[in-house]
C-alpha cells in the first residue's frame, strides 16, 4: 500500500512540475527578448553537454549504441504519435483533454 501511495504522490509531483514548467515556458515565449535569451541559454547548455561528452552524435557512436539509440527514438516517436492521435480524436469529438 505504501509504495502505491508513493507512486501516486510522485506522479502527482511530476504532473505539477510539468504544469509549472509549461507555465514558465509560455511566459518566456510571450516576450520576444526573453525568448531569444532562453533559446541562447539552451543552445549553450546543449553545446556544453556535447563538449563534455554527455551527449554523443550518432556518427561518434558504435554500431551497437546506434542501434540502441534508434530503437529508443522509434519507441519515443511511436508513443508521441499515439498520444497526438488520441488528443486529436478528443478535440474532434469535443472532449478537450
Amino acid at each position: 500500500m505504501a509504495t502505491k501511495n508513493k507512486r501516486r504522490e510522485a506522479a502527482r509531483k511530476r504532473k505539477l512540475q510539468r504544469k509549472a514548467s509549461q507555465k514558465y515556458r509560455d511566459k518566456v515565449k510571450s516576450d520576444p527578448k526573453k525568448y531569444e535569451e532562453y533559446k541562447e541559454k539552451d543552445r549553450q547548455r546543449k553545446a556544453q553537454a556535447k563538449k563534455d561528452g554527455r551527449v554523443k552524435a550518432m556518427k561518434d557512436m558504435s554500431a551497437r549504441d546506434q542501434r540502441k539509440q534508434r530503437t529508443k527514438m522509434k519507441d519515443y516517436m511511436r508513443e508521441y504519435r499515439r498520444e497526438m492521435k488520441l488528443s486529436s480524436e478528443n478535440v474532434v469529438q469535443g472532449k478537450e483533454a
